[in-house]
């Protein structure tokens, strides 16, 4: 006769299991519920923040965007610090590690190759030397952020969720961190180079006549502002096209060495964009200037903007300045929106910030490179990559006085990437003055002296005058176009540091009442000579 015994027996010790299973189910919920609702931004009551002049109020619509007044234009950027800390750390913290090449200190090794291809640029370097340069109105703008940024920090009484999941612990915010962010956009905005490798790889492979079709300048179907156009260049004959197959050999243009970054392709983000429209008030209603901006870069979560209103009392009694619209979590200054008497929006300009420049070295001491000048040594950098839960990881990079090298042309020759974004001046933070522009002249000359990326920026304002200009820096080039690579070596060609902004293009009050921007060429005269063509 047999018993039941041990089925009843393995049927108790699956029940005290699932109870267990169950138990720890619902704990480690109650953890993770816990939390996620502690790290979630305080919207109510007061708080301390030091630094502020006068009380700054935060009051939250049902979306949840921040409308902040305060006393004075610091106290303001203070607040928004708070905040942009309290709903977006840890967006602010991947965006100042993107540029500078640590992602990998708080991710672990899955980012290690992110962190060496942004090293080639060493952008911190960059960042302090250009903070250090910043006048002391812009300093003192950037330090007041930063004080809010971690009062905000620390005001959630956890820490945000991902670093509970990163099992880490976030890093204050320093001044030098919202450098960093700007060249992040930089990396993002800008091309480094590689449109101008895409050309020269045409011209070497298929010559003159297929870069001339393939790649013209001007075309017969473009959209630019002054109407300008081209017919195609004549199809290139069998003699540059040969559909025949032939052996596979090594292209030195194409396949890097191993002594230099394999992978490098600029900094381009594929299907970068926007686009934006300004009409004139004597085509509207109330003879107000319209502006229409979609600024699309790629998705993620969060967005990349972040939506604020800012407001502080004006110089001139009983007035106020004030800005709706969008801002950068880690940066102290107004994206896009309107300060009541002006509007403004960008859009990616593709201008030519960029150029590779082949480097002249003496064969019997390659270490050596030709400058005008004289000979100069080729500078290693030496960087340490803290990898998060492992040792450092060793990496080094080349540069040369114009910049670091990239790779090698169809001769064999080194090339060396020469970009604004090295220049003194790139990137700071003067376009806040934007929120007292009271016209579109006003706008156009504080966009065309400030450190950002070089973008089309369109405005309208109040009166219904509108304007386009080029807002951010350009190389100033001498005697060469900048399209293909030259060699620099001889000081006839070359860079005098950044083009002056008063010489920006810009095209106030047009015929036709409007304007639009997407990223088309816009000019077909010595505008465009300035522009460059960087792949609109």
């Amino acid at each position: 006769m047999s018993s039941d015994k041990p089925f009843s027996t393995t049927k108790r010790i699956l029940a005290i299991l699932a109870g267990t299973g169950l138990t720890i189910g619902l704990a480690a919920g109650a953890f993770l519920y816990w939390k996620l609702h502690y790290s979630l931004p305080v919207l109510d009551g007061q708080a301390r923040l030091f630094g502020l002049a006068g009380e700054a109020k935060v009051e939250r619509d049902a979306l949840g965007v921040p409308k902040i007044t305060a006393q004075n234009e610091a106290d303001a950027y203070r607040a928004l610090g708070y905040c942009h800390a309290q709903d977006r750390f840890f967006q602010m913290d991947l965006l100042r590690r993107r540029s500078a090449g640590e992602l990998s200190e708080l991710v672990g090794r899955p980012t290690l190759e992110l962190d060496k291809d942004a090293l080639i640029y060493d952008f911190r370097r960059s960042a302090q030397q250009n903070f250090s340069a910043l006048p002391p109105e812009q300093r003192a703008l950037v330090e007041a952020y930063t004080q809010g940024v971690n009062a905000g920090l620390h005001s959630l009484k956890t820490a945000p969720w991902e670093y509970t999941v990163l099992r880490s612990q976030p890093r204050d915010w320093e001044p030098i961190d919202s450098m960093l962010v700007g060249y992040t956009m930089v990396m993002q905005l800008q091309d480094a180079g590689y449109y101008e490798r895409c050309l020269t790889v045409l011209r070497d492979t298929l010559g003159e006549s297929a870069l001339r079709f393939f790649a013209p300048a001007i075309g017969p179907d473009d959209a630019a502002l002054d109407g300008s156009l081209a017919d195609l260049p004549p199809l290139p004959g069998p003699g540059a096209i040969n559909l025949r197959p032939k052996p596979k050999t090594a292209n030195p243009d194409i396949e890097l060495t191993e002594a230099y970054p394999a992978r490098w392709g600029g900094t381009w983000v594929e299907g970068a964009g926007s686009n934006a429209l300004a009409v004139a008030g004597s085509l509207t209603k109330s003879g107000a200037g319209l502006l229409g901006n979609d600024m699309h870069l790629e998705l993620g979560v969060p967005n990349i903007w972040y939506r604020a209103g800012l407001s502080w009392p004006a110089a001139k009694e009983g007035e106020r300045i004030r800005f709706d619209g969008l801002t950068l979590p880690g940066v102290p200054m107004p994206m896009t929106g309107s300060n009541g008497h002006v509007a403004w929006g960008f859009t990616v300009s593709y201008a030519d910030i960029s150029d590779l420049v082949p480097i002249e070295y003496d064969t019997l001491a390659p270490q050596y490179y030709k400058t005008p000048e004289g000979e100069k040594k080729i500078e290693h950098r030496h960087y340490k990559i803290k990898v998060r839960g492992e040792a450092p990881v060793d990496h080094r990079h080349v540069w040369t006085c114009w910049g670091p090298i990239v790779g090698k042309n169809a001769k064999g020759h080194l090339l060396t990437l020469l970009w604004t974004a090295h220049q003194p001046g790139a990137v700071d933070f003067s376009f806040a003055s934007i929120t007292g522009a009271q016209n579109t002249a006003q706008a156009v000359a504080i966009a065309k002296h400030s450190g950002l990326p070089a973008l089309n920026m369109l405005v309208a304002d109040r009166s219904g005058a509108i304007a386009w200009t080029l807002a951010g820096r350009l190389p100033a080039r001498r005697g060469h176009s900048g399209r293909l690579p030259v060699v620099h070596s001889f000081g006839d060609r070359g860079w005098d540091g950044l083009l002056p902004g008063d010489k920006n293009p810009s095209v106030m009050y047009p015929e036709v009442g409007y304007f639009s921007s997407g990223n088309e060429r816009l000019f077909g005269d010595e505008r465009l000579a300035v522009l460059g063509d960087g792949g609109y």
